[in-house]
């Protein structure tokens, strides 16, 4: 087995899919990727077939962005930092 791996080609300067369509589209040209739907089609479809084949999974979201002093990657687990530092089943609780 292998995970989904959905890549979005688009620079977040001109869409951000993790944010509502008047904060995440900027450029009218992606204004159709985002009423298509296309990403998250294609999300739906992955996390759908996670659930039917597995009951369960885990969704993140990775970000990278370069600076003068190098590249970084930020992992997106959708928790509020507040949350993060919780007890494990204090979390599980919340989900």
């Amino acid at each position: 087995m292998r995970p989904y791996l959905v890549i979005n080609h688009l620079g977040r300067s001109k869409i951000d899919v993790n944010r509502p369509i008047k904060e995440g589209v900027e450029d009218p040209m992606t204004l159709v990727v985002w009423l298509l739907g296309m990403i998250i089609v294609i999300l739906c479809r992955s996390l759908l077939d996670v659930e039917t084949n597995f009951g369960h999974g885990l969704l993140m979201t990775l970000h990278s962005w370069s600076s003068l002093s190098g590249t970084y990657f930020e992992i997106g687990c959708v928790l509020l930092a507040e949350t993060l530092s919780f007890p494990t089943s204090q979390i599980n609780e919340k989900s």
